[in-house]
């Protein structure tokens, strides 16, 4: 568990690899400063030691590739996966001046944000997972208010778990802490939750 606090951003971080497994698939990295906020989540395909490389390999394209848009984020996570397994990569940049946040998905990485009214925005990924073969991306930028909360995760984690625990009215940390309990250790879980204030 990893926890930010700033006066921008809270964030709680989870990550466990898949029973009787030495290596995690997922892997995960975010950034945080003064003018925004960006998280990439990572799902190699599989498990084991090849979709552990996958995922650290489009995670290191990211951190080189941080201060860019979120497009050539995902080009790039796209180009370091070529000739290896493959994986599903989400990107999210936040812009805290503006009051916007961009988002790009390929693969089943799910993400949501919840906005203030109760509503729930979520941005619909491309299907498939990036191999270094040319991808489509869909990138979208909304504008959000705070308080606000988003949510990233990986398969070991079902929709269920999202639409129980994620919600406006319950503190933070006993949302992470409900989500560690229900984590199903027969698959790799990641999963980010932050609110933006």
């Amino acid at each position: 568990m990893t926890h930010l606090k700033d006066k921008h951003i809270e964030l709680y971080t989870f990550q466990s690899k898949k029973e009787g497994k030495s290596y995690c698939g997922d892997a995960f990295f975010y950034f945080s400063d003064e003018t925004g906020f960006l998280a990439i989540v990572a799902d190699g395909l599989g498990s084991g030691i090849f979709a552990h490389e996958s995922a650290e390999a489009a995670i290191e394209a990211a951190k080189q590739n941080r201060r860019q848009d979120v497009e050539t984020i995902m080009k790039a996570c796209n180009q370091a996966l070529l000739n290896k397994r493959g994986a599903a990569v989400s990107v999210l940049k936040i812009d805290y001046h503006n009051k916007e946040f961009t988002y790009s998905s390929v693969g089943n990485v799910k993400f949501y944000f919840l906005k203030q009214d109760g509503t729930t925005i979520y941005p619909l990924p491309v299907y498939g997972y990036l191999s270094g073969k040319n991808q489509l991306f869909i990138t979208q930028t909304y504008r959000y208010e705070v308080p606000s909360r988003f949510f990233i995760h990986t398969d070991g984690l079902n929709e269920l778990a999202r639409k129980r625990y994620v919600k406006m009215n319950i503190p933070l940390k006993f949302i992470y802490r409900n989500l560690t309990e229900i984590v199903d250790n027969r698959d790799d879980t990641t999963f980010l939750i932050g609110s933006l204030h």
